[in-house]
């Protein structure tokens, strides 16, 4: 989660455009689209070529959706537990891996998932580095850092979790919302 004084060292190094100002919220229980057993909100993200995909695009998989970036302490700290989740999971053809680059420079956020922790994540981006991230709905919805979201297929949320988690926590959800998707051959 993200604490005072990592939200300073974000304003103080200009990363933290939107992060001020009360941006940095999670939806959670409560809040509309954002409950488990509802369909995630549809985020259009870019992924590294500057094109356009939304989590709709992975709606026949389970996925585990990822949120954070390498300025934050807490996503720090919990990567090594996401790193043991991929490499346990990455070759299941019903499970999917994406992360979404947070208030940073995407090329930053990828260098440090896949690069430095040895994660072989899709990482997507929003069109800015503003908490601030499109819906294709024409909303915007902030976030917490680190958030992990479980969707099953067809985007349904089937668990969250804001922090630092542990491996077992991410691979018992993760198998529990690929359990009814058919494995591909």
């Amino acid at each position: 989660m993200l604490s005072r004084r990592n939200l300073l060292g974000i304003a103080l190094t200009g990363l933290g455009t939107g992060l001020t100002g009360g941006c940095v919220t999670l939806p959670g229980p409560g809040e509309e689209g954002w409950n488990v057993g509802n369909r995630i909100p549809d985020i259009a993200l870019r992924n590294a070529d500057g094109f356009t995909i939304r989590l709709s695009d992975y709606h026949d998989r389970a996925m585990l959706f990822y949120i954070g970036g390498e300025w934050c302490v807490h996503c720090r700290q919990g990567i090594p537990e996401l790193a043991k989740t991929w490499r346990a999971l990455k070759d299941d053809p019903r499970i999917a891996f994406v992360a979404m680059s947070y208030a940073e420079a995407p090329e930053t956020t990828r260098r440090w998932i896949n690069d430095k922790a040895g994660i072989g994540m899709t990482v997507l981006h929003p069109p800015s580095r503003s908490s601030r991230v499109p819906l294709v709905n024409g909303g915007h919805m902030a976030f917490s850092a680190p958030t992990v979201y479980v969707l099953t297929a067809g985007n349904i949320i089937h668990a969250w979790r804001v922090g630092a988690s542990q491996d077992a926590y991410y691979r018992t959800a993760l198998l529990e919302a690929a359990y009814a998707i058919p494995a591909r051959g």
